[in-house]
């Protein structure tokens, strides 16, 4: 599936105010049986030493599937999505880390351009009040 002509409206949610999706949409979406991503997200909890982390990020619930059967899935918040995408490959993967890095460089140029603004305001405060 291509990235670019993917809606991301359509794998993720609101659910309070946390933007979530799910292991299925995430399976979906990258090509992958479910039964591997739930594998995936296992072993990211297994291997993270931060329990309180893992269960914040990595949801469990149970989904009926197309069978009657009662199926286990996981909620990801964004963190957790991110998480688990970093350690997959493929096109799409690498294109969602290409664009979360680009917002990265984004926010840190922002921040850094707010930094300057105020330093700058600071300076022009203290300049007036030394010539009082």
């Amino acid at each position: 599936m291509n990235i670019i002509k993917f809606n991301f409206n359509e794998m993720v949610t609101l659910q309070g105010n946390q933007v979530m999706t799910t292991s299925l949409k995430v399976a979906e979406y990258f090509g992958q049986s479910h039964k591997n991503v739930l594998r995936s997200i296992r072993q990211l909890i297994e291997d993270c030493n931060n329990l309180n982390y893992t269960h914040i990020n990595f949801e469990p619930f149970d989904f009926i599937d197309k069978n009657g059967d009662t199926q286990p899935a996981f909620n990801l918040t964004r963190n957790g999505f991110i998480l688990l995408v970093m350690g997959f490959t493929g096109k799409s993967a690498l294109q969602i880390k290409i664009k979360y890095m680009q917002t990265l460089d984004l926010m840190a140029e922002q921040l850094h351009k707010m930094q300057n603004s105020h330093m700058k305001q600071y300076n022009d405060l203290m300049l007036e009040y030394m010539k009082e």
